[in-house]
């Protein structure tokens, strides 16, 4: 039997999904920014942005990182320090979000800093030609103007995953959830907020990540300036290079997500003048 729609009739029908689907999308997004507006009051009371000042604190981010890219993942080598690092770690500002109940790693991500022309992003390093031609790259600028954020990790007991399968375990339903709990999807969040600020407390204005397309997704949604400037390539798993707008981060969120950037940019900024007096005073 032939169909008896007529081109005019599969217009019709296509713009009326496409506008469904921006509907969709429109009140998708609304929902989302109104439960982070939620969790951004509660976050701090559970969860705390820090950079690591000294060598102790350095230690726990690269064991967090070993945790999950060598003995988890099996990305990287087990190593007998049962510490995960490497050479762009000299010249990279490390950081952190601890778990104020219990004192542990919740997560962690580094922001690659050259401070001169022998210091390359990880990117630079391991890409060849993996950038678009008539795109931004970080040859584009000079080496100590631009930064990479890498290496976010999360132990599995503060995961996504993991936390699912707890709702399921000590939950009956999502109305249950201790506020806390809640918190816990959003880590990997607060992880590139936090270094989002390090960026912006450094001057830094041009940024570059390698992430999956799918998470590169999910970040734009939130109002990420992302902006991809090469191909997909096998760089631990199908990732690709994308350009950070640093400044627009602020002003591009929602109001939720805005909130909890704003939170976490203010816990560093008090840090930050703690840590100057402690240095005065010396």
């Amino acid at each position: 039997m032939t169909s008896t729609t007529t081109p005019k009739k599969r217009f019709k029908k296509r713009i009326s999904s496409l506008l469904a689907g921006s509907v969709v999308k429109k009140v998708m997004a609304n929902v989302a920014d109104k439960k982070v507006r939620e969790i951004s009051n509660y976050f701090p009371h559970f969860f705390t942005p820090k950079v690591a000042e000294t060598e102790a604190q350095r230690n726990s981010t690269f064991s967090i990182r070993h945790d999950v890219f060598s003995e988890e993942l099996g990305l990287e080598q087990r190593r007998e320090t049962l510490l995960e690092s490497d050479q762009f770690d000299r010249y990279s500002i490390h950081c952190f979000l601890q778990h104020r109940p219990t004192g542990k790693l919740a997560g962690t991500v580094r922001v690659v800093r050259p401070k001169n022309e022998n210091q390359p992003l990880p990117m630079q390093h391991y890409l060849d030609d993996g950038f678009h031609d008539e795109e931004i790259s970080p040859d584009d600028f000079r080496q100590d103007k631009i930064a990479e954020i890498s290496r976010l990790a999360v132990p599995r007991e503060f995961r996504r995953k993991h936390v699912k399968s707890e709702y399921k375990r000590r939950f009956r339903s999502r109305r249950s959830l201790s506020n806390e709990i809640q918190c816990y999807p959003y880590i990997a969040i607060g992880l590139y907020f936090t270094a989002m600020s390090v960026l912006l407390r450094n001057n830094i204005n041009h940024a570059f990540i390698m992430v999956e397309p799918r998470l590169a997704k999910s970040l734009k949604f939130i109002g990420f300036p992302l902006e991809q400037v090469g191909p997909e390539t096998d760089y631990f798993g199908r990732r690709a290079p994308f350009y950070i707008r640093v400044k627009a981060t602020p002003f591009k969120l929602g109001k939720g997500f805005n909130s909890l950037f704003e939170s976490i940019d203010q816990t560093l900024n008090h840090q930050q003048i703690a840590q100057q007096i402690k240095k005065r005073l010396r």
